[in-house]
């Protein structure tokens, strides 16, 4: 049985239990597993079970919905696990699960890889804490999720000593009295994959040290809710960064820290204040395929004109904002009521037989804001100064408009 795969089958699970697979399915330990459970009326309380070539369990699935602590702990007594899901459910009117923690026992599974935990509340804004000493876990652990959860200095600081962690993701409702510091977590420098969103709202001065510690390592970063106002410049080092998500705080500037980050395939930095003008160096992230720039307090400049862009999500409310080309793919499916900035052409055909403009036209875009024969032209809607700078209005559109190198009027 493929454990991956079975799992794409078993969202429900985390509403309603499954109803209960042909035992048939399972062997060796597994098959082990479920008689144990099915003779304690708890087999819907395995969601799935995968074993190796030699019949060894190695991946389990389970929630709290019918087990007992005999149960938990039958599953924690075979060390060939790596990989091991837990969903709690909270009480509701009609049931109450019995068993209802994590058990420390769990730190035996010394080849233990992944761990997920899942709470699920009746009730949206009911949360529940991990015990001290609870997420004391094995060393050999890469893959840590947490959800759903109210979490303590002591779960961070057992987390810390996690230090072959590469996968870290944590989902929490922590309210600002319930603040927490993450500087213990900058002994983890293997983490490639980060994610940190809180519910509840508290402020972190920057981004956690953990982030630049991994920067070798680190391509994926999702931080939500922790009101971020400012980024150090600390961020250049994140060169490896290809997902970078920091929806939801209070970041006020950003675009122009991100020079060095061009491996960016997405880039989410909406319902933040950020007021700043789209950098030239954005239309050169060849990879970049997905933006949202929304809910800012404003973004100017022109529109992104990136080959690979497939999603730009900006805002109507934008007064200095222009649409560089009109033809942009990612811009068809948008209502923005942008003019085309100066130097654009409304035809679709823009037929000229300036040999110097058709020549300008084989050079490439600049990535510095020059424009000479030498560092290229300026991207769609820019003019080239005389004094060989890319740029909009009279100054650089006007008397001496270098026109081979990007628009004039």
């Amino acid at each position: 049985m493929n454990f991956k795969n079975l799992l794409k089958s078993i969202t429900l699970a985390l509403c309603i239990p499954l109803a209960f697979a042909d035992e048939n399915e399972f062997k060796g330990d597994c098959k082990e597993i479920v008689d144990f459970f099915t003779e304690r009326d708890a087999s819907q309380s395995i969601n799935a079970c995968e074993v190796d070539n030699k019949g060894k369990v190695i991946a389990v699935d389970i929630d709290n919905q019918y087990i007992t602590e005999e149960c938990f702990k039958k599953t924690l007594s075979y060390n060939t696990i790596k990989n091991r899901y837990y969903t709690k459910f909270d009480n509701n009117p009609t049931h109450n699960p019995v068993y209802r923690i994590i058990p420390p026992e769990i730190a035996n599974l010394t080849k233990l890889e992944e761990f997920s935990f899942d709470f699920l509340p009746y009730r949206t804004y009911a949360r529940t804490g991990i015990a001290d000493g609870n997420l004391k876990l094995p060393k050999s652990l890469k893959k840590l999720v947490i959800r759903g959860i109210t979490a303590s200095q002591t779960n961070i600081d057992e987390i810390s000593t996690l230090t072959n962690l590469e996968h870290l993701e944590l989902n929490y409702f922590n309210r600002p009295h319930e603040k927490f510091s993450f500087k213990p977590l900058e002994t983890l420098k293997k983490v490639s994959y980060l994610h940190l969103r809180n519910e509840g709202y508290f402020d972190l001065d920057d981004l956690p040290e953990l982030v630049y510690n991994s920067y070798k390592v680190i391509n994926h970063i999702v931080i939500r809710g922790h009101s971020l106002t400012k980024i150090s410049d600390n961020i250049s080092k994140l060169k490896n960064v290809k997902y970078l998500d920091l929806n939801g705080n209070e970041i006020e500037n950003i675009l122009g820290k991100l020079q060095k980050l061009t491996k960016l395939e997405y880039l989410d930095l909406s319902h933040n204040n950020i007021d700043e003008e789209i950098p030239e160096f954005m239309y050169n992230f060849k990879n970049l395929n997905y933006i949202d720039l929304s809910s800012n307090k404003n973004i100017k400049g022109k529109t992104l004109t990136n080959s690979k862009l497939e999603t730009c999500i900006y805002d109507k409310n934008y007064k200095e904002l222009c649409i560089a080309d009109k033809n942009t793919k990612c811009l068809e499916k948008n209502n923005y009521s942008y003019s085309l900035c100066d130097g654009t052409t409304n035809n679709d055909n823009d037929n000229n037989d300036d040999p110097k403009e058709e020549q300008g036209k084989e050079l490439p875009y600049t990535s510095n804001g020059k424009c000479n024969s030498t560092d290229g032209k300026c991207r769609p809607g820019s003019c080239c100064s005389k004094y060989g700078w890319c740029g909009t209005g009279e100054r650089y559109c006007g008397a001496g408009c270098q026109k081979e190198f990007g628009g004039c009027n």
